[in-house]
C-alpha cells in the first residue's frame, strides 16, 4: 500500500517540475536560465542550403544574406550579409571576404568561380559538399585506427594476466597434480 502513496506523490513532484519547465520554456529562456547559442553549422550542410538556394533562384548576395540570417543562432556570428552588401555595392571578391569568419572558406573557394567567371555554381558547391564529408571520413578512419593502435597495450595488459590466471595455472596445476600422483 505504501508504494502507491510513495507513486503519487512522485506523479506529482514530477508534474509540478514539468510544468515549470515547458512554462519557462514558453517565456523564453530554458529551464537553467539564459537559452544558449548553438555551435557552428558543419560547412557540408551551408554548402547544401547554398545549393538548394542556387538551385530555387538566388543570386549571390541573396544566397549570403539567407545564409546570414539561417546562421545567426550560431556561437560566432557568421557575418555573411556583410559581404554581400559588399558585392553588391561593387567591392571585388577578395574585398568584399576579407571580414568574413575563415571557417566560410569553402563557401567562399566554390562561389568564387561563380562571381568570377560566371560558372555554375551549383556542381562547384556539391563538390564541396562532397569533398567536406569525404575528408570528414577520412579523419574518422584515421582515428579510428590511430584509437586502435592505442587499446592494444591496454587490453593486452589487462586479458594476458587474465588469460594466464584462468587458463594457463589451472591447466599446470592439474598437470603437476597428475604427475605428483
Amino acid at each position: 500500500m505504501w508504494f502507491f502513496g510513495l507513486s503519487a506523490v512522485l506523479f506529482v513532484v514530477a508534474a509540478a517540475w514539468s510544468s515549470e519547465f515547458f512554462a519557462s520554456d514558453a517565456r523564453g529562456g530554458d529551464a537553467l536560465g539564459a537559452r544558449a547559442s548553438l555551435p557552428p553549422v558543419d560547412q557540408a550542410m551551408v554548402a547544401d542550403l547554398a545549393v538548394a538556394a542556387i538551385s530555387a533562384g538566388c543570386s549571390v548576395p541573396a544566397l549570403l544574406v539567407a545564409l546570414d540570417s539561417a546562421l545567426a543562432e550560431e556561437e560566432e556570428p557568421p557575418g555573411l550579409e556583410c559581404v554581400a552588401k559588399s558585392l553588391t555595392m561593387g567591392g571585388t571578391w577578395e574585398e568584399a571576404w576579407q571580414s568574413a569568419p575563415s571557417r566560410f572558406d569553402p563557401l567562399r573557394n566554390a562561389l568564387e568561380p561563380s562571381w568570377v567567371d560566371g560558372a555554375a555554381a551549383v556542381p562547384l558547391l556539391e563538390r564541396t559538399a562532397a569533398s567536406l564529408r569525404a575528408g570528414r571520413v577520412r579523419r574518422a578512419r584515421e582515428s579510428a585506427a590511430r584509437l586502435g593502435a592505442k587499446l592494444v597495450l591496454p587490453l593486452g595488459l589487462c586479458f594476458l594476466p587474465a588469460f594466464i590466471l584462468l587458463g594457463v595455472v589451472p591447466i599446470v596445476v592439474s598437470a603437476g597434480v597428475a604427475i605428483l600422483r
